[in-house]
Formats: C-alpha cells, structure tokens, sequence
C-alpha cells in the first residue's frame, strides 16, 4: 500500500478548513495542492459526532 505524501494532522488541518467554510480553492492555493486532492481525502475520512476525524484504510 502506498504510503500517504501528507501526515495525519495535515489531513485533518485540511479538512476542518474546508469544514470551516474556507473555500476550496483558497486552501489548495495557500498549500499548493490540487483540488482533486482534497476531494479524494474527503471520501477517504468519516466526520464522528464529536468533530474528530477517522481515517479509514481501503479493505
């Protein structure tokens, strides 16, 4: 399995931004990424109840 190019935190810094309204292009501007990107860790993570991020791992 491919490592991830982007830590654990990044991810979830990433995501609550998008979450906080920040617009998606805004973010991918400041960190240089592609909106793809943001996209595809969006479908990779689950929202809990408590606003805390989980990363879940393809089977």
């Amino acid at each position: 399995m491919k490592r991830s190019k982007y830590s654990e935190s990044q991810i979830v810094g990433i995501l609550k931004e998008a979450d906080a309204g920040v617009m998606v292009k805004e973010i991918c501007r400041n960190l240089i990424i592609q909106t793809d990107i943001v996209k595809k860790l969006r479908r990779k993570t689950l929202l809990t109840l408590h606003g805390n991020y989980l990363l879940t791992r393809p089977a």
